[in-house]
């Protein structure tokens, strides 16, 4: 099996990701990921921006048939005062690059990265995802993982999610009732005070320096601005986005919605198209106009429009419902879609054995519990 380096592990410096790259892309064309967060760009738009040199590590696997690329970051965990040496893959607030990538021959690529991974000795615990449940590779990782004697342990989180199927009038009559009136209303009342409302969807790059100037304003207006968790708070973040954008739309993926009112942009959605998904990773508001809820006028239109886009099957809310600003979104959903992280346990680890037996253990009383109850 031929390794892109020495001791089958290595450091992605900023100077040899070319090989990288081709082969990423290589084999994205080939897999059926229809996730953009598997896409080689966006992975070296926020590799750029938020890590430093060395920090974003690969596991590679180049025999023909079978070529795989694994991307991984190194943290200690405590984990019930039990400390850990973890390989997850490359995340922060912002994004994941969170699949391993594989092109057609999605078993013998994954048991090849596998294999490299249990000659390492440096790890206990290796994390993969979340990855799409929808995705063939999240079953077969699992059962590769089984086969080597790697135990594992599944976690999963559902998305909100639209399906982008039939007509839009039927999919909006079949929501909250209440949710859809005050909507309406609201839309009435600003129409009424202020006058029509206007759309602008933003694909083409040379359009995208006064577009992401209006995003990050209106993202940082507010509560957001305030606390300093704003996009514009910190160059690197904004750094990230403007970047992504770029590779985006120079992609075809790119997806930047604007709503004006009275000349002014009042809301934006920052979203990415991907395989006939439609992801929407970011949105902000002006928090002058919050009394019309513009964020959530916004939205309205953009599924509207979304029922009438033969490029898109699905949209996706990106992220799962855990916290309060995040309800809205249970409010648009027509369903959910699992995302997966799979948890490896270094067989030859001591740590990793007595971390997973415990959480066996944990399971087990909990399962016990409830049927004694």
């Amino acid at each position: 099996m031929a390794i892109m380096a020495p001791n089958d592990y290595r450091n992605v410096e900023r100077s040899d990701l070319t090989g990288i790259e081709s082969l990423w892309k290589s084999l994205c064309r080939e897999n059926s990921i229809r996730d953009i967060r598997c896409a080689y760009p966006a992975f070296q738009a926020w590799r750029s921006c938020f890590t430093r040199l060395g920090e974003v590590q690969t596991l590679v696997v180049n025999d023909p048939g079978r070529e795989a690329i694994l991307p991984l970051m190194r943290r200690m965990e405590h984990a019930r005062g039990l400390p850990l040496r973890v390989l997850t893959s490359p995340k922060n607030d912002y994004w994941r690059s969170s699949y391993p990538i594989v092109g057609e021959n999605v078993g013998p690529s994954l048991e090849g990265l596998l294999r490299q991974a249990l000659r390492l000795s440096d790890w206990d615990l290796l994390e993969i995802g979340p990855m799409s449940g929808d995705w063939e590779g999240v079953d077969v990782l699992v059962e590769e993982a089984n086969r080597l004697s790697i135990a594992s342990r599944v976690i999963t989180d559902d998305v909100p999610i639209i399906c982008v199927r039939g007509q839009w009038e039927d999919y909006y009559a079949g929501g909250s009732k209440s949710f859809r009136e005050t909507a309406d209303k609201r839309e009435r009342r600003i129409v009424k005070r202020h006058g029509e409302l206007r759309w602008v969807e933003i694909r083409d790059p040379h359009r995208l320096k006064d577009a992401l100037a209006e995003f990050y304003r209106v993202e940082g207006s507010g509560w957001k601005g305030e606390q300093g968790t704003s996009i514009d708070s910190d160059p690197r973040t904004q750094a990230f986005f403007t970047e992504l954008a770029h590779a985006a739309a120079e992609n075809g993926w790119l997806r930047l919605y604007l709503l004006y009112c009275e000349d002014r942009c009042i809301a934006a959605q920052f979203a990415l198209c991907y395989r006939q998904i439609l992801y929407l990773v970011k949105f902000g508001y002006d928090a002058e106009w919050s009394a019309f809820s513009p964020g959530t006028l916004l939205l309205k239109q953009l599924i509207r429009r979304s029922f009438e886009d033969p490029e898109i099957d699905r949209v996706d809310f990106f992220s799962a419902i855990k916290y309060e600003q995040d309800a809205y979104k249970k409010y648009w959903a027509s369903g959910f879609q699992p995302y997966t992280t799979v948890q490896l346990f270094h067989p030859k680890s001591v740590r990793a054995g007595v971390y997973y037996h415990g959480l066996a253990l944990k399971g087990r009383l909990s399962r016990l519990r409830r049927r004694m109850r």
